[in-house]
């Protein structure tokens, strides 16, 4: 049935309808265990939607390997990352292919990364990275937003629109824009470049998910997810000021859709996006400074409340002890300037001059 239907589509050269009908292709077939075949499905998908013949080059076999799902380990798809987000004909991606087949094709990239190369690790790190310009794409809709060129400029940067337009709705048509698919896809996407050290390109593609599960889908747990892989990228670049000031909301319980938690105890939406002074983090002074000690110390020490980590749960408080563990650790691998010392007073204690030590008859230290 999908076969005729597709070659139908095909003939009348219905991009959209043949995208979603490939796209539903490959998830029956992938569900009904034939991974290949719903590999190829989701990339011919990705050529209705980008209006591009062989968009994705398909990886050769590997040796003695008959199976499509195990390409050669010497298989490189660059050239696709330059072909479909440096679109010769058009400044940017959004223009030459839409926000709606931006959206299609990334979440189909995502689906051939997660599906049909889990273990092929440097292919499914370059098709989230080029799942993550299509998806980062969607900012160069308004010049409010940040340049996605520059992705140093989405460390704390969540939007509160995709569109200029208030009547813009880009999620109304779910055949074409799912959100949870989006969410989903996206939150995949932008987790495999951390641990391939591409962590700074991880930061817009991280935007838009948070975006949808605080806005559209009012979806506390993902919303959660997304903020923690924002920290382990910002920890990974060195920014630590910003990694400090998303964990201390997740701390904080702020700016998070409304969490009905077991027992009746709710937790309110805080929307603020500031740090109290006195525990801010500052990246242009090292790590050993009076106000950065503070405010590592006051992190080290932070706990949940006893209502966040009922809403949380046990795998996302884990998750925010590990990120704390993480800043921590990026901080003692800061290598402290020269004559910079060490210098921790116990609240409550008055420091002293510590006392010289004994020297002997010779100027050595006596035993």
């Amino acid at each position: 049935a999908y076969q005729k239907l597709t070659d139908t589509l095909r003939q009348t050269k219905d991009r959209d309808l043949a995208t979603q009908a490939l796209h539903e292709c490959g998830d029956f077939l992938y569900t009904i265990g034939d991974t290949p075949g719903a590999v190829e499905a989701w990339r011919e998908a990705i050529d209705h939607a980008l209006a591009m013949a062989n968009a994705v080059v398909t990886p050769p076999s590997g040796p003695n390997k008959a199976s499509r799902s195990f390409p050669d380990p010497n298989f490189t798809t660059v050239p696709n990352l330059m072909k479909i987000l440096n679109p010769p004909h058009a400044p940017n991606p959004l223009v030459a292919y839409g926000l709606h087949n931006c959206f299609a094709a990334a979440i189909l990239l995502s689906k051939c990364a997660r599906y049909g190369y889990g273990l092929h690790h440097s292919l499914r790190v370059e098709y989230s990275l080029l799942a993550g310009g299509l998806a980062s794409s969607v900012f160069y809709a308004s010049v409010t937003h940040p340049d996605p060129m520059r992705p140093h400029l989405f460390a704390t940067y969540t939007p509160t629109y995709i569109l200029p337009s208030p009547n813009a709705a880009p999620f109304a048509d779910l055949y074409r824009a799912n959100p949870l698919n989006l969410m989903e896809a996206l939150e995949h996407t932008a987790h495999q470049p951390i641990p391939a050290g591409c962590g700074l390109w991880a930061l817009p593609v991280l935007s838009p998910p948070e975006y949808v599960a605080v806005d559209v889908c009012k979806a506390p747990f993902q919303t959660i997810h997304a903020r923690i892989m924002r920290v382990q990228a910002l920890v990974q670049i060195g920014y630590l000021a910003e990694s400090v000031l998303v964990l201390t909301g997740l701390l904080e319980g702020r700016h998070l859709p409304h969490v009905a938690a077991r027992g009746g105890v709710t937790v309110l939406d805080g929307h603020q996006d500031t740090l109290d002074p006195a525990y801010a983090f500052t990246n242009s002074k090292p790590p050993t400074s009076p106000a950065n000690l503070r405010s590592l110390l006051h992190l080290a020490e932070a706990r949940l409340p006893r209502a966040l980590g009922v809403a949380y749960g046990s795998f996302l408080s884990a998750r925010i002890t590990l990120a704390t563990a993480a800043i921590l650790i990026k901080a003692a691998e800061v290598e402290i300037p020269s004559g910079v010392g060490l210098q921790v007073t116990v609240q409550g204690a008055t420091p002293s001059a510590p006392s010289p030590a004994p020297v002997g008859d010779r100027g050595a230290p006596s035993p």
